[in-house]
């Protein structure tokens, strides 16, 4: 019997605009972005902004699926977002670091999976403590200190809900009282930044905080290595580690003047490490990154004339996304040519599955020319060297680059 096809829910690029800029109106420039991979049938990216004194992570296509909420005065869509201290560390794999991330995804994905909606107020136990230094053990669903929202190009609206960790004695309060009563209960002055070791009116004694160390993060913070300035066995090697983990994805978005934005692919660790080398958040911009980008897969090399075409004529593979359906670039790249004949171009609309990027026949062999008469933006880049990278953002193709 063939299997069922799993419907997929999954922004398009203009939706992924929307989202991340209401993002930035509520939080500021998006600065990182941590591209998820395509499972169930949804893809939950987490964005961040980095603020004065915190750090606003979001998801970015929890949206994507409409939630069968009880009454129409509930938004049908949302996106989730939680508040972290400066120095949280999101690159570590330790799960005292990964858990605000893990949690996004899970609760993301939980209105899909169970059939179920998620709102103002409702609460979620942890089913014991987040992780091993802290006693916070559940979240409550609450408006945003930043208040974030936007309409989708159908004319449904989603709103964001901001992740707000509890402790045990907390959570049964909520649970008893509700949200609001919860909130009352904190105080005006409650900060919605997690503090892993903070006070409760409710709580009983906690976690003692660890000895005062000096830490800078500017001095101990280097630099992403680039992969395409890598050695050719290293770059070699980055390839085929991208090739196997990466779904090839983008998003974000990044105004003239605002901080560069930086796109990574992460995965959530299936095993957690005893000891994880961690990357501090970085203080000070950082140069613009992008996956490595997913290989298209044709059912044969292209054909190409005998003869060395000028630019215009060159060959480059295309996804019928933009070719058949009229979708605009939203994400390209150039490789090394596979011979004299090949531009080494590849362009994809962005919002292709991974089902659809396996399969040989979506992509086709095209002339440059014909690419640039499809899209006028990609004009402007062709002339730029293998490797590099672009993705659509606030309409325009930005460069953007590998990193490993």
């Amino acid at each position: 019997m063939a299997e069922t096809a799993v419907k997929q829910y999954v922004y398009s690029p203009l939706q992924r605009e929307k989202c991340l800029a209401a993002f930035e109106a509520a939080a500021g420039p998006v600065t990182l972005v941590l591209g998820g991979k395509a499972a169930g049938g949804c893809r939950i990216d987490l964005c961040a902004a980095r603020l004065e004194n915190h750090l606003v992570i979001a998801t970015c296509g929890m949206g994507a699926f409409p939630m069968q909420v009880p009454d129409d005065s509930i938004p049908a869509r949302c996106e989730l977002m939680i508040e972290l201290p400066l120095d949280w560390n999101l690159s570590g794999r330790a799960e005292e670091d990964y858990w605000p991330l893990r949690w996004l995804r899970i609760l993301a994905r939980l209105p899909m999976e169970t059939g179920t909606w998620l709102g103002f107020g409702h609460t979620i136990p942890g089913g014991g403590a987040l992780a091993g230094n802290t006693d916070l053990s559940a979240f409550v669903l609450v408006d945003p200190v930043r208040e974030a929202a936007f309409r989708l190009p159908g004319g449904e609206d989603c709103c964001f809900y901001q992740l707000l960790p509890l402790y045990p004695e907390e959570l049964d309060f909520a649970v008893a009282h509700g949200a609001e009563a919860l909130l009352e209960k904190l105080g005006s002055s409650f900060s919605f930044v997690t503090d892993i070791r903070r006070s409760s009116p409710l709580h009983a004694p906690r976690l003692p905080a660890p000895p005062p160390e000096e830490f800078s993060p500017a001095a101990v913070w280097e630099p992403v290595q680039d992969a395409f300035a890598a050695s050719g066995e290293e770059r070699d090697a980055a390839a085929a580690a991208a090739a196997s983990d990466s779904d090839g994805a983008f998003c974000g978005s990044s105004a003239i003047g605002d901080p560069p934005l930086r796109i990574a692919e992460e995965t959530e660790p299936e095993t957690l490490p005893a000891d994880t080398a961690a990357e501090p958040f970085p203080t000070s911009p950082i140069e613009p990154s992008v996956p490595q980008p997913r290989e298209m897969q044709t059912a044969e090399p292209p054909v190409f004339d005998a003869e060395l075409p000028q630019m215009d004529t060159l060959l480059c593979l295309c996804t019928r996304r933009i070719t058949d359906e009229g979708a605009p670039v939203g994400y390209c790249y150039r490789e090394m040519p596979a011979n004299e004949n090949d531009s080494g171009w590849r362009f994809t609309a962005g919002d292709e599955s991974d089902e659809y990027m396996d399969d040989p026949d979506t992509a086709v062999a095209i002339r440059i020319d014909e690419i640039a008469a499809l899209d006028k933006a990609v004009g402007r880049i062709l002339e730029k060297s293998a490797p590099c990278a672009f993705a659509r953002l606030h309409g325009a193709l930005e460069e953007l680059k590998a990193v490993v």
